[in-house]
């Protein structure tokens, strides 16, 4: 099984990864995004992912980075005036700009907005920071408006009753392994 096939399981439309830093995350994300036709990859880190340059996806992949509320509020909106719909839209991460302000309506309302825009046909794929205490902030929002939550652990991605082993190499995210 590929792991987008994994990620979007059963028909979900919305789906959370979370996990403690540096449990490959991102790498997850992005090779999630190689399955698809066109991606919006939306960071709020400010930071050029450098796996994402060796990806090759060319004109299939649009980085937009989004270090504050406000960017973060215009790349959101943008989504929609796009000339053509993206397959996938990858918010990474979905609570940092949160952990900035604890504004818990700014949160629900990114999130509520990303869930819209699942049900409009568009694979969302929120990634989420943990802190060192293995708490998510914003936990209750993530968990309200996705399909499906997962944790990656460094070796799985865990899921409701289920799992899927993956590694994570210099090219590429194997899994399920």
């Amino acid at each position: 099984m590929r792991l987008s096939e994994f990620v979007f399981k059963g028909g979900a439309r919305c789906v959370s990864l979370y996990g403690l830093e540096g449990k490959g995350k991102s790498a997850i994300a992005l090779q999630v995004a190689k399955d698809f036709d066109l991606t919006v990859y939306i960071s709020t880190e400010g930071q050029l992912e450098p796996r994402m340059t060796s990806l090759g996806m060319g004109e299939r992949l649009t980085y937009v980075t989004t270090p504050t509320r406000e960017a973060l509020l215009v790349a959101l909106a943008g989504l929609t005036k796009l000339p053509r719909r993206p397959d996938l839209v990858i918010l990474d991460s979905a609570n940092a700009i949160y952990r900035q302000t604890w504004n818990l309506k700014d949160l629900a309302w990114n999130m509520a907005f990303l869930a819209d825009l699942s049900y409009h046909g568009v694979k969302v794929l929120t990634v989420w920071e943990m802190s060192a205490n293995n708490r998510v902030a914003g936990e209750k929002v993530m968990r309200a408006y996705c399909d499906r939550v997962l944790r990656a652990t460094g070796s799985f991605l865990l899921g409701k009753n289920e799992y899927c082993k993956y590694k994570v190499t210099k090219e590429e995210v194997l899994g399920c392994l």
